[in-house]
């Protein structure tokens, strides 16, 4: 009898789930090197794959699903393969690039999107939730990373207007006057 094969991650099984109901039939990851190695198959069979910049672990689902978004953009306006298509947002800077300039050029509104992708495919929330929980802090940490000039890291970015739960009456559900954001402290 053979050995029974060890179980994923749950994460995985999220990340190739959310990716096909985002994008349909046909996409699929898997590990390659420590990253994220994404395949694609059209509907005439050809199959094409492609290593991308993302560290494979359980924190890369937003940015795999952002950058996946992107490709199939990218493959459906320009009639272009995977491989070229990826190509294509690499001399864009919108798709991260290999190597120790990759931290400098992460495209926040893709991973924005990437991350509500996932929240709503994942059905960790509904919409609606997402909308008044979510979106005001998102709003806001884009237009801090918007401003001249950017914050350096994340408790700078964070110093203005995250604040813990216990301070912030509209983070446990209750109101608030303030235009602030809900915490980021409190997120579910």
């Amino acid at each position: 009898m053979a050995a029974a094969r060890p179980r994923q991650p749950r994460w995985i099984t999220t990340l190739r789930h959310a990716l096909q109901q985002d994008n349909g039939r046909g996409w699929t990851v898997w590990e390659a090197r420590g990253q994220v190695r994404l395949c694609h198959r059209g509907t005439d069979g050809t199959r094409e794959t492609q290593t991308l910049a993302i560290p494979w672990n359980g924190e890369c689902i937003p940015a795999v699903l952002g950058t996946v978004a992107q490709l199939r953009s990218a493959m459906k306006e320009q009639g272009v393969g995977l491989k070229r298509a990826n190509a294509l947002l690499q001399r864009k800077g919108v798709v991260a690039l290999p190597g120790p300039a990759t931290q400098q050029r992460i495209d926040w509104q893709l991973m924005v999107e990437g991350f509500r992708s996932f929240k709503l495919s994942s059905g960790a929330v509904k919409a609606s939730t997402f909308e008044r929980m979510y979106e005001p802090v998102m709003q806001a940490v884009m237009a801090e990373l918007a401003a001249s000039p950017a914050p350096a890291d994340a408790p700078e970015l964070s110093s203005g207007w995250c604040r813990p739960a216990e301070v912030n009456p509209a983070a446990r559900g209750g109101s608030s006057a303030s235009s602030t954001p809900p915490s980021c402290c409190a997120l579910p």
